[in-house]
């Protein structure tokens, strides 16, 4: 278990494994992907599969990471969209946006009940749901890291280096600002945030006009992860910077496109 200091000072515990909780969890939600992937392409059989589903979704649960499980269901949405047959995919598409709707009336209307209070508040680690707000302190850190980076505006304060601005961050100190293109604009300036800005353009539009599962998933972790996380370019290349680097090269390598199949 790991010892985690909230913004509000409350210690929470956590299954980090050789890592920390958030990093496992995304460790998880990597298994999940690809282990969906490799049985729809029947490289993995049904109780393989199955089996690291549940080990994963079990992780996810004792870590506690809720951005990992939110990568989770998108990489597992953008899976199961790939390889439906092509006629359930705009029904899957308009039934995702009628849940998104419904949703967000149903927010927008009860807004002010203590009902849905009670319910953002459980949703929380501490309770308090001004924690769902400020995404457990994030806000705070992103106030402070765009200060930071305002101050060496072209070329940052060197490649990987956020980890000893962040560590002077007056509300939460950590080792990085928990969002990738801060992160990347702390160590290498604007410059180096537009390249990873045109980068994640360039794998979004490649993922409408030539589908290929593997690099699209992990522009989806990238995509949605990258909000609350530094995911790539840590001091050491980690697991998912190396992945993403492989989606890059996928498709003009050659790799294996998306086939849609029935089900």
């Amino acid at each position: 278990p790991q010892e985690c200091i909230s913004p509000a000072m409350q210690r929470v515990y956590r299954l980090g494994g050789l890592s920390d909780a958030n990093g496992l969890g995304r460790v998880a939600a990597l298994v999940a992907a690809l282990s969906l992937i490799l049985y729809w392409e029947k490289r993995l059989n049904l109780a393989v599969a199955g089996s690291c589903l549940l080990l994963c979704a079990a992780t996810l649960v004792a870590t506690d990471s809720r951005t990992s499980m939110v990568m989770t269901m998108a990489a597992a949405g953008l899976v199961g969209l790939r390889y439906l047959h092509r006629r359930l995919v705009p029904l899957a598409l308009f039934g995702g946006l009628a849940g998104t709707v419904l949703l967000t009336t149903l927010l927008t209307v009860n807004v002010g009940s203590q009902r849905l209070n009670d319910l953002l508040g459980s949703l929380s680690r501490s309770g308090d749901q001004k924690e769902l707000s400020n995404l457990t302190g994030r806000t705070y850190l992103w106030k402070f890291a765009w200060r930071a980076a305002s101050e060496a505006p072209v070329v940052g304060y060197g490649f990987a280096c956020s980890r000893f601005i962040m560590k002077e961050a007056p509300d939460f100190p950590t080792g990085h600002p928990h969002n990738l293109l801060l992160h990347v604009m702390l160590g290498s300036g604007f410059i180096g945030a537009l390249c990873m800005l045109g980068m994640l353009i360039q794998q979004t539009v490649a993922m409408v006009r030539a589908p290929a599962v593997f690099a699209d998933v992990m522009t989806v972790f990238l995509l949605v992860g990258g909000i609350v996380e530094s995911i790539i370019f840590g001091p050491v290349a980690g697991r998912f910077t190396v992945l993403w680097l492989v989606g890059l090269c996928w498709r003009c390598a050659g790799g294996q496109p998306t086939a849609h199949r029935a089900v």
